[in-house]
């Protein structure tokens, strides 16, 4: 039998038992993951031959099916012809993309996502197969699918490419940096602003201050924010002056689609009405459709006119408001639910501007709830004012000087209550924090620029004074109904819980809380499927599916539980750095978040050896902090990895030591270095180890694997004693096999606060999860770092036969940034940290 191509060892070609040629890739450990997306790529259009099948005349004379299509709502394939093509929101929002090859006998597609090894989805006779991707960070995106018979016989690839926007940064949040003697935290929200385009010119006479100008011709304002879902319930409030009315469609303001407006507030000139409603209705040969103005437009030409729009997604339903007064309803379904930036003064028709308005715009407010009609009337009486109780998500005044292209605009924040026993200025991480007294101190925020349908995230850091006997709360949002999801420490389970509506409580699975110790915790709503998921110190901690989420407008109470019945559960602690995000945080940002914690020091060069010289049995620390080398069975060698050294050990007693550790292994620390091996034999072989008088702590080794020449795995170990009673935990990097023959880089990044040790070969990270170890793992009674061996019930060996080039010992946590630049093993660097963008 044949195999199909593979990547494996040493580059050969050949032909197999039944004749049929045959290709295998060697890839040297140190190239492997450049080279494996390249491989991918071509191996995924190479025909699929297995079994006996692979040399069957009828099959390979068989014609193959057409290429699959691939469809998607939320993420359109790009349109590279189309400059105004949009980018669609966004990282952390789940997308479903169809394949299907209809009036074929497909039975299974192969499918990969950017440079991922293609996977199996099966179906019968092309019918469509559904399957959804979340995007962690924006980007050029593309899936390559295939389909294949049942005879194996393969169609060709199809191309999909889309487009994903970054997300946004929080929508509110509280830093809780206020005076020690504020009842009131302030909130704050990032700058939002809109761009001209076209023939749009500020400086006009508005209802209040300023306006905005349109020619009619190609003006229009854009947001530079996607603002508006819409699925979501969403209100829309604009003044507007209409010149003329004109023969053509006057589109106010818009939420752009893919071949048309999700919605769009327009004139029709057919019915002289406002009209609110799906886009495009105006342009069809029927009457238009959506929520009308009673009276004609053209009776108010050059007049201002109050128009809002709202969006309740329960009722699934569009109404329009004139000067204050409801004047229509229609039905609204959205194609899809990924937020949109706003246009005013025109609309995106099958790629192109259209629908220009002739007249002034004004005062142009957004908000992500459906106000109510009291507070439109209160609205169209006081243009420009704030609206107690509903924070709007963008408000443009439109009040900047003529010749500007940009407008800001401003984002409502709305404070934090201090009541009872609280009080700001206490000690935190950064900056002060929120003491809470878990007696009757808590913090409420009475509005939040949010719906709980929608997706969103809760993010925040808390310690706990002392572990509470009964139950205490980190925060609740709660609904006007009063559901409420929550977030607490459950004394009974001895943990962190989740409380979603009709839920119960869903315990966290990971790190239990201490006290006096800083933890961050983060909830986020799916609201495509109902979920909301807790993560802890940026680990998934639990899930309640299908529980339903309080809707409408929220409000947030810090430090406990706040219903009809007043507030309880009363948190004894510091809360600080609170934000709320809306749309759903992918777990990489969230981890991104979680530190600085208490454990983790900040990175800095603990030690760093470069092996570039080696006089009276000493190779020199590079970094400052004078951790000097001591070789024994060890020589430079010419051309190393990085620079033009490297230290080579003989693999018998060859070893170099530090007479001290510059790390504390007990909490955060990173060690890297590159290795090559010379006449590794069968038993593992250790390059780094930090040891006390009995054990080594940390040990990193390579593991080779018995059937396979020079080839094998890395492994960490951590001890969590140096006594007879000693435990030590293995870890290895099984998905990333290599050859140390060739230059290797190795990495290790203990991130104590996240729980997590990660394993890094040639940058590419192996991640366990410690965050629900019951203690420690590795001791801290140490007195040096090894080169080369390592330290067992009081006997040196695993003596490392080959070379080793600059060592880095990192006093905290290193990105997976940061080790990608030195796992490039630039020269003559000095031994200063790459900076790391976060």
């Amino acid at each position: 039998m044949c195999a199909s191509p593979s990547v494996n060892a040493h580059v050969m070609y050949g032909k197999c038992d039944r004749g049929v040629e045959e290709l295998t890739f060697v890839i040297p450990s140190r190239r492997r993951g450049p080279l494996v997306a390249a491989l991918t790529a071509i191996l995924l259009v190479w025909p699929m031959h297995t079994g006996t099948a692979a040399a069957d005349p009828a099959r390979t004379a068989a014609s193959p099916p057409p290429p699959p299509l691939v469809t998607s709502a939320e993420y359109p394939e790009i349109r590279p012809a189309d400059p105004e093509d949009p980018w669609y929101d966004g990282a952390g929002r789940p997308g479903e993309f169809t394949f299907s090859a209809p009036g074929t006998t497909v039975n299974r597609y192969q499918y990969g996502i950017r440079n991922d090894p293609w996977t199996i989805l099966p179906t019968e006779n092309g019918a469509p197969r559904t399957i959804t991707f979340v995007p962690e960070r924006g980007g050029v995106f593309f899936i390559s699918v295939r389909g294949l018979t049942p005879e194996g016989v393969a169609s060709g690839v199809t191309t999909y490419r889309f487009s994903v926007a970054s997300g946004t940064s929080e929508r509110v949040g509280w830093a809780l940096d206020d005076a020690s003697d504020a009842r009131v935290a302030s909130g704050y929200a990032e700058p939002r602003s809109a761009t001209l385009l076209g023939g749009a010119v500020l400086g006009g006479d508005g209802v209040r201050g300023g306006a905005l100008t349109l020619n009619g011709a190609d003006a229009l304002l854009r947001t530079d924010t996607r603002l508006l879902d819409p699925a979501a319930d969403f209100t829309v409030s604009t003044w507007v002056r209409l010149e003329e009315t004109g023969d053509e469609p006057s589109v106010v303001w818009s939420l752009p689609g893919r071949e048309h407006p999700e919605v769009e507030l327009f004139h029709s000139p057919r019915l002289d009405r406002w009209i609110l409603g799906a886009g495009g209705s105006e342009r069809g040969e029927g009457r238009p459709t959506g929520a009308r103005s009673r009276a004609p437009v053209s009776r108010t030409t050059g007049e201002w006119v109050h128009l809002v729009g709202t969006h309740d997604a329960v009722r699934g339903e569009l109404t329009l408001y004139v000067n204050g007064h409801r004047t229509g309803r229609t039905p609204h379904a959205a194609d899809s639910s990924m937020s949109r930036p706003l246009l005013v003064g025109a609309g995106r028709y099958a790629g192109g501007f259209d629908g220009f308005l002739h007249g002034d715009v004004d005062e142009i407010t957004l908000f992500e709830r459906v106000l109510s009609p009291e507070e439109i009337s209160r609205l169209h009486a006081a243009p420009g004012e704030s609206l107690p109780g509903a924070p709007a998500s963008l408000a443009l005044a439109l009040d900047e000087p003529a010749g500007g292209r940009t407008v800001g605009g401003g984002a409502d924040a709305p404070g934090a209550e201090l009541r009872g026993g609280a009080a700001l200025g206490a000690e935190s991480l950064t900056g002060t924090s929120l003491a809470l007294d878990g007696l009757d101190g808590h913090a409420v925020v009475g509005s939040l620029p949010l719906n709980g349908a929608a997706d969103w995230s809760f993010a925040t850091r808390v310690r706990l004074d002392r572990l509470p006997g009964e139950e205490a709360t980190v925060f609740s949002l709660t609904s006007t109904t009063d559901e409420a999801v929550s977030v607490g420490y459950d004394p009974s389970g001895g943990n962190w819980f989740l409380r979603t509506p009709g839920g119960g409580n869903t315990p966290a699975g990971t790190t239990a809380p201490l006290a006096e110790r800083w933890m961050h915790l983060a909830v986020v709503h799916h609201a495509g499927r109902d979920a909301v998921e807790l993560y802890v110190n940026g680990f998934p901690a639990g899930t309640a599916e299908q529980v339903g989420v309080p809707t409408g407008p929220l409000s947030l109470t810090l430090g406990a539980t706040d219903g009809t019945a007043g507030p309880a559960a009363f948190l004894p602690g510091r809360v600080d750095d609170v934000r709320l995000h809306d749309r759903p945080l992918p777990a990489s940002e969230i981890k991104a978040m979680s530190p600085p914690v208490e454990d983790n020091p900040p990175a800095a060069v603990a030690a760093r050896w470069n092996f570039e010289e080696l006089v009276d049995g000493i190779t020199p620390d590079s970094s400052p902090n004078g951790h000097h080398l001591t070789v024994v069975g060890g020589e430079l060698e010419e051309f190393g990895w990085v620079d033009d050294r490297a230290l080579l050990l003989n693999g018998v007693d060859g070893h170099a030591s530090t007479d001290s550790v510059p790390i504390d292994t007990t909490k955060g620390f990173s060690v890297t270095g590159f290795f090559r091996s010379r006449g590794l034999g069968d038993e593992p072989a250790t390059v780094l180890s930090v040891v006390g008088e009995r054990e080594s702590a940390v040990t990193v080794r390579f593991l080779p694997h018995p059937e396979e020449y020079s080839w094998g795995e890395w492994e960490v170990s951590l001890t969590d004693s140096d006594g007879d009673d000693a435990v030590t935990t293995r870890f290895v990097a099984s998905d990333f096999p290599s050859d140390p023959s060739y230059w290797t880089h190795v990495a290790v990044v203990y991130d104590r606060s996240g729980g997590a040790l990660r394993l890094y070969v040639d940058s590419y990270p192996t991640e366990i999860d410690l965050s629900s170890a019951p203690t420690f793992p590795a001791f801290g009674e140490v007195s040096s770092v090894q080169i080369g061996r390592s330290l067992r019930n009081g006997e040196w060996g695993e003596y490392w036969p080959g070379m080793v080039d600059d060592i880095w010992v990192v006093d905290g946590v290193l990105s997976d940034h940061q080790v990608r630049h030195m796992a490039a093993g630039a020269s003559g660097l000095p031994p200063v940290l790459p900076v790391d963008p976060r």
